[in-house]
């Protein structure tokens, strides 16, 4: 993915309760570290490969880390862990329901079998798109000879 622009509007347009969640320089900080999740020369499609730096982006966002931006020291925005995701979304339910209760309120979801690597990706429906979305980057086509 040779350097993919990030569409902040086009972002704010598409997943608005993040945007009001972490804000534009938010937004800006998941993108630039969600680039690097993907490979520079994977997705030639351009189109494509702003969809997936744009689910990327959703998925560090809900996850919190463009809650805590700070300035860099070229007045770039960073992304620092903080102590508190005080700022995070909200979190949302993966897979299907396979348990609800009112008393005490109890919700359990279930996405089905997943791996070591897919785990990461499963905590919020974005990254579970990114994993979908990306299989054709995780496919290798064997031509012998």
């Amino acid at each position: 993915m040779p350097d993919t622009a990030f569409s902040l509007d086009l972002w704010q347009q598409r997943y608005p309760t993040l945007y009001d969640t972490v804000g534009a320089q938010g937004a800006e900080a998941c993108a630039t570290l969600a680039r690097q999740f993907l490979s520079g020369t994977a997705c030639r499609n351009p189109a494509r490969a702003a969809e997936l730096l744009g689910l990327v982006t959703a998925h560090l966002a809900q996850l919190g880390l463009g809650s805590c931006t700070v300035a860099g020291a070229a007045g770039q925005g960073a992304v620092v862990p903080s102590a508190s995701m005080a700022g995070a979304a909200q979190p949302a339910l993966v897979g299907r329901l396979t348990t609800a209760r009112m008393g005490s309120i109890q919700v359990q979801a279930d996405a089905g079998p997943v791996t070591a690597s897919q785990a990461w990706w499963m905590q919020t429906p974005y990254g579970a798109a990114f994993w979908a979305a990306s299989s054709f980057l995780r496919t290798g086509l064997y031509v012998p000879g």
